[in-house]
């Protein structure tokens, strides 16, 4: 069990298409106030290495991971892959090629993966007791304090909203702080566009986005040729 003061917490940010924002660095910078309870994985491929911000490069607390050239894609579809039980070399094969230009063409769609990285990231996560997915335009507060205390360990996954932000309760794609245990990291099995049906998913996604590239209209969908 976490207990007070043995919080540790993986905040996970992969990044794929074109070069990282300028931006990163603010978020980079902030991981200061988390020197003692956080830290930022930063996953990037070789294509962007050039685009790391200096920031996410001093910070004690940041790990830059790079993998190579569809190495992303290749990480999910193996992981979720070995959690589904679909371990076919030409399933696997297949569905990393599609996968690998669905990011290329809408990097965006990244985030729809969130729920299943703590499996699917979960070679980088052992020595953490929690794990969070955010986004590149985040800036941090002082997470160590907040962060570590026994309240922590009441729930398995917390996330946070505002007043007036939400009608419905979600997990918010910025920040949602899951205890890192296995039961809970493979929650995402219970997703079937992640789980049996994420052949069809991503085929009818690819189609969309391509079929948007030929449109005038490609622009307005955040498509990249």
């Amino acid at each position: 069990l976490c207990i007070a003061g043995s919080m540790r917490v993986a905040i996970i940010l992969p990044w794929v298409g074109g070069a990282m924002p300028p931006h990163l660095s603010f978020t980079c910078h902030t991981m200061i106030g988390g020197l003692g309870t956080a830290t930022l994985l930063l996953f990037h491929e070789v294509t962007q290495k050039q685009s790391v911000p200096e920031a996410c490069l001093a910070r004690s607390n940041i790990e830059v991971k790079e993998l190579q050239d569809g190495g992303i894609a290749a990480l999910h579809v193996r992981r979720i892959a070995e959690a589904t039980g679909s371990l076919s070399r030409v399933w696997n094969v297949d569905m990393q090629l599609k996968l690998e230009r669905l990011l290329q063409i809408a990097p965006a769609l990244l985030s729809e993966f969130k729920p299943s990285w703590g499996w699917v990231f979960g070679e980088y996560l052992y020595e953490y007791s929690h794990w969070t997915y955010t986004d590149v335009d985040i800036v941090f507060g002082r997470l160590d304090d907040w962060l570590g205390g026994v309240e922590f360990d009441r729930y398995d996954i917390q996330t946070w909203s505002f007043l007036g932000d939400a009608g419905r309760l979600f997990l918010r794609g910025q920040w949602a702080l899951h205890k890192n245990e296995q039961r809970i990291n493979l929650l995402w099995l219970n997703c079937g566009h992640l789980n049996e049906d994420l052949r069809i998913n991503i085929e009818a996604k690819l189609q969309f986005y391509q079929d948007m590239l030929e449109s005038k209209n490609s622009s307005l969908f955040g498509v990249n040729n």
